[in-house]
């Protein structure tokens, strides 16, 4: 059995040997995030207290903050694309440019001799 507090926490009364006791759920809206490679989903979820469960609260608009920034959800979620990270360089490949930017100073420190 579930029930929802004035101020909108979800409890659900588990039975702990001899004794029943009401154990929080979480709140009765809350903000769920999943991750793929490509991106961050926010999401607004509802705790149906028919089914027991959270479901998706496409209808809901308010805003979801990230880092500062608050967004205004479309079917009750924002898509956050990750920014593509720059590719490192390879050991090679920064042995490399050391030794063009030594030979490059080896030159201007020589043609400042002239």
């Amino acid at each position: 059995m579930f029930k929802i507090l004035e101020n909108s926490q979800v409890m659900e009364q588990v039975a702990d040997g001899n004794y029943t006791r009401w154990k929080s759920v979480g709140m009765e809206k809350e903000v769920r995030i999943t991750e793929t490679d490509a991106d961050l989903t926010y999401y607004w979820v509802i705790f149906d207290i028919n089914q027991g469960q959270y479901v998706d609260d496409t209808e809901n608009t308010s805003p979801i903050i990230v880092n500062g920034v608050e967004h205004t959800p479309i079917d009750g979620k924002i898509i956050i694309v990750k920014a593509a990270a720059e590719p490192q360089p390879t050991i090679e490949e920064m042995q490399v440019q050391t030794l063009l930017n030594t030979e490059y100073l080896v030159i201007i420190s020589e043609l400042s001799n002239l």
